[in-house]
């Protein structure tokens, strides 16, 4: 297997979907137990006649075996890796299409790296064809990144709120977004971590019928009913509600 000096291998954050790293300190203990099993993907290019290594894939294999270096400069000098060739899009696809093949991304942050490929003046089909997700999935990404509070956006880039539930707040205005954000983490965290994890995995029959109700709701144009279907919606999705329908307004 090819090697190269680890620290000559250079990192560019931007090309990383990933925004946050979690647990290094884990990673880095099986790396000295165990080696590095998984290579670094890295493209090699030359400049002024020098090899650059650009890292492509790896990000948390990298920063774990920094975080050893950082008690023993003398371990993994030399590293394995795995070349790849391509320019800066290419490599970009290659770390988006492995960390969302093993699932190691909120949605949050897939959509800011599809909105930036758009930038990039790349097709909606092009990234679904290469990272395997539908279109109808990359336009609901898009949409949260263009149409969300940056507040509200940055709660989906954590994980603190499901895909589906973003995707109806971006139909609201700023205002609503906020009030229904607040009342989303205010449910969240008096229901504790299980009802969080039953909003992230809620059924595709629920999310259905969770967005047709609300729908209903806000074409009706009636203030106090819209309120009460988002509480309402919110509750169910964080699993306080057993049942959702349209409430009814007590006047």
């Amino acid at each position: 297997m090819d090697t190269v000096a680890f620290a000559a291998i250079e990192v560019d954050p931007s090309v990383n979907a990933r925004r946050k790293y979690a647990g290094i300190d884990k990673l880095a203990e099986d790396i000295k137990a165990n080696g590095l099993i998984n290579p670094l993907t890295v493209f090699q290019s030359k400049v002024d006649g020098k090899n650059r290594f650009q890292l492509r894939a790896g990000f948390r294999r990298y920063q774990a075996i920094a975080l050893i270096r950082e008690s023993d400069p003398s371990a993994f000098k030399q590293v394995p890796v795995a070349f790849k060739k391509g320019n800066d899009l290419d490599a970009t696809f290659v770390n988006l299409a492995e960390n969302i093949r093993r699932n190691d991304l909120t949605p949050g942050e897939i959509a800011e790296c599809v909105y930036g490929l758009t930038l990039q003046n790349v097709s909606q089909s092009d990234i679904s064809k290469r990272i395997g997700l539908s279109n109808t999935y990359i336009s609901s990404l898009i949409r949260c990144r263009t149409q969300l509070d940056p507040k509200v956006f940055a709660t989906l880039v954590g994980g603190d709120i499901p895909i589906d539930i973003a995707l109806k707040m971006s139909h609201l205005s700023v205002k609503q977004q906020l009030a229904a954000l607040d009342k989303f983490l205010d449910t969240k965290k008096k229901n504790g971590r299980s009802a969080a994890r039953d909003a992230n995995g809620m059924s595709r029959p629920n999310v259905k019928k969770l967005v047709s109700v609300i729908d209903e709701i806000a074409e009706s144009k009636d203030e106090d009913l819209y309120w009460s279907g988002v509480v309402h919606g919110l509750e169910f999705a964080t699993g306080k509600r057993k049942n959702f329908s349209k409430p009814k307004i007590k006047r």
